[in-house]
């Protein structure tokens, strides 16, 4: 347990109608939506209130009041980043949402009851010289009722803090009268509140079991608790899209830092040398099985959604007039299905002086939580790994929870919590290509080739990827897609050079002219294996095939890695109140005056004690070799 407070409650009691960003509107019907939750309720993100009370704290330093000044600002909001920056460090966690208390929640149950914490309330400019209406300039805006909202601050720096940050955050709060839009304009009136919050436990001492640490290829089991983007590429079109799953590249970073870095006994062997390989997590499907990405060999007709009986390898030979087009952008499932993760997109836009500021909008994409196991990554180590370092890597992955992925200091960073399970070592096996046949290689995860010459390359060779003498590649019978990415070095705090490569889902092909014996299965190829790159699955047999196979002949075998409990914050146990609603919900449609408050009002949450975990059942984690 940590000497000084690690959390904190905000509680906002709102005076007045009020309206939480969201970045989107309903058309002509509504220019301006207010958040919602996941189940439909008013909400209100943690990073608009960390905005305001930041604005309200240097105010403060400014003028000496309340203990505050500029260094504390930047301790606990982080320091401003300059145009074209990225994330700082800062010493709080601010969350994902403030959203409302169980006890009103819950007396809240179909849509209907949900649809009266609502209004809509119309606005329009004034003209300065008349006073009156300016023409073509109404507009409708959705606000929420007055009610109360509720969320957590954390303390995330290593270093403990050196006065009371609740105290001090506490004040900025008192001084804060508004949160959310339009508050120039009368919305947004609240009393916001600080308190110590103990009901949130410190993250347990890791358990590693035996049979992990001895382990060679270790399955790490992630849970997504909050939205994650991970850049899918360093320019943008409109906003910032996202990969479909955590990258090894994030997790080696975490492990970098938590280790920390300097603490292992060969840093280079660890995190440089493909000594250790941290590899790309892969969704899980909705029985909990491991996914790999769509290959790209496999046809629909063009408009037709992915169906198991409507596939091809490759091209049909008699097309019948039908157009066909390449099966992409999802992941496929034991069942030869197609998997998708779910996403979302949000619009932010950087505030001065309590408005938008001009030229800031921007959208991200990202990764939506989900309430059970959402992905499964794999790392492996050589024998000449020590022990030492790699119970060091193993620690820092089951030390509660981790936070993967960029934007982090606003809302996002992807927290995580993880269950360890050994797997059992990959096995090669041989087969006997006849002069003239084909070889194909699957790309698991993007492939970044070099030629003898050590420069990077998208033309692939059978010496690249540890093919017999005699392949050469066939690009008529290949399907393959590239993509580039200049990735962010946290450490560096700037972008790495531009890199390119064989995007996941290609299928290379290889024609041997003189037969020989090709080593099937996976194994991993190219540059950068220890974030993730160059995992290919040579000879697939079931992309072989003029017919796809069901699941049966996959043979999966089952794994324990832990059943994940819904989360505390979803889980509203339903009460019979209608009446109570109705006479809560007219009291609160009033703009109601707050009297003497004194210190505010203190409201208590019913928390879960315990953090969800993983035990239960997730399918296998590997196809068949």
């Amino acid at each position: 347990m940590a000497e000084y407070a690690t959390a904190a409650r905000l509680l906002l009691e709102f005076t007045a109608y009020w309206c939480a960003g969201s970045g989107g509107g309903r058309g002509r019907h509504l220019d301006a939506v207010c958040h919602r939750d996941k189940i439909g309720l008013p909400a209100m993100y943690m990073t608009e209130i960390k905005g305001t009370l930041r604005e309200t704290a240097e105010q403060l330093a400014e003028n000496g009041i309340g203990g505050w000044d500029a260094g504390k600002v930047n301790r606990l909001f982080g320091p401003r980043t300059e145009d074209g920056g990225t994330d700082d460090p800062a010493a709080l966690d601010f969350g994902d949402e403030a959203r409302m208390l169980p006890t009103q929640a819950s007396a809240i149950g179909n849509d209907q009851e949900k649809a009266l914490l609502f209004v809509r309330v119309p606005a329009t400019k004034v003209d300065e010289k008349t006073g009156i209406a300016a023409d073509k300039t109404l507009r409708f805006v959705e606000c929420a009722v007055p009610l109360t909202l509720e969320g957590v601050i954390q303390w995330q720096a290593d270093a403990p803090p050196d006065f009371d940050w609740i105290s001090l955050l506490d004040v900025a709060a008192a001084a804060t009268t508004t949160f959310g839009k339009a508050k120039n304009d009368g919305m947004g009136r609240a009393i916001a509140t600080l308190t110590p919050d103990n009901t949130i436990p410190d993250p347990a001492t890791p358990v590693l079991t035996s049979e992990v640490k001895k382990a060679h290829r270790v399955g790490v089991v992630l849970h997504q608790a909050r939205p994650a983007i991970f850049s899918k590429r360093a320019a943008t079109e409109a906003s910032h899209a996202t990969l479909d799953a955590p990258t090894g590249a994030a997790l080696l970073g975490w492990c970098a830092a938590q280790g920390p870095y300097e603490k292992f006994s060969d840093p280079w062997k660890v995190f440089h040398s493909g000594s250790v390989r941290f590899g790309n997590a892969v969704p899980l499907d909705n029985k909990g099985r491991a996914t790999i990405a769509m290959p790209r060999n496999l046809f629909l007709p063009k408009g037709v959604p992915f169906c198991r009986e409507r596939v091809s390898v490759g091209v049909p030979k008699n097309t019948g007039g039908i157009q066909y087009e390449s099966c992409k952008g999802s992941f496929l499932t034991a069942d030869m299905d197609s998997f998708e993760p779910k996403h979302g997109q949000r619009l932010r836009t950087a505030t001065s002086g309590g408005r938008a500021a001009r030229g800031k909008l921007f959208g991200y994409q990202h990764l939506e939580a989900h309430d059970g196991p959402s992905f499964v990554a794999e790392i492996a180590r050589d024998e000449s790994v020590s022990d030492d370092d790699w119970e060091r890597i193993l620690t820092c992955l089951a030390s509660g929870k981790i936070k993967l992925g960029r934007a982090k200091a606003t809302g996002y960073g992807g927290e995580y919590s993880c269950a360890l399970i050994d797997l059992k070592e990959a096995e090669m096996s041989d087969c006997t290509v006849n002069p003239g046949g084909l070889v194909s290689v699957l790309v698991l995860s993007d492939l970044a080739l070099f030629d003898e010459w050590g420069a990077p390359t998208c033309h692939p060779e059978r010496a690249m990827l540890g093919l017999p003498e005699g392949a050469e590649f066939q690009p008529r019978q290949s399907v393959l897609s590239l993509r580039r990415h200049a990735p962010w070095n946290g450490k560096l705090r700037a972008r790495d050079t531009e890199r390119q490569f064989i995007e996941a889902g290609s299928m290379l092909c290889f024609e041997l002219s003189e037969g020989g014996i090709v080593s099937t299965g996976r194994k991993r190829a190219g540059l950068w294996q220890e974030a993730g790159f160059g995992e290919i699955w040579v000879q697939p047999e079931f992309l072989l095939k003029e017919t796809l196979p069901v699941s049966a002949e996959f043979g999966l075998v089952s794994q324990q890695a832990g059943a994940t409990d819904r989360m505390a914050d979803t889980d509203i146990e339903r009460i019979d109140a209608d009446t109570a609603f109705s006479a809560w919900l007219a009291g609160r449609r009033q703009t109601v005056r707050p009297a003497n408050t004194g210190g505010g009002m203190r409201h208590e949450r019913e928390r879960a004690s315990s953090a969800p975990d993983h035990r239960g059942h997730v399918a296998d984690l590997h196809w068949l070799r």
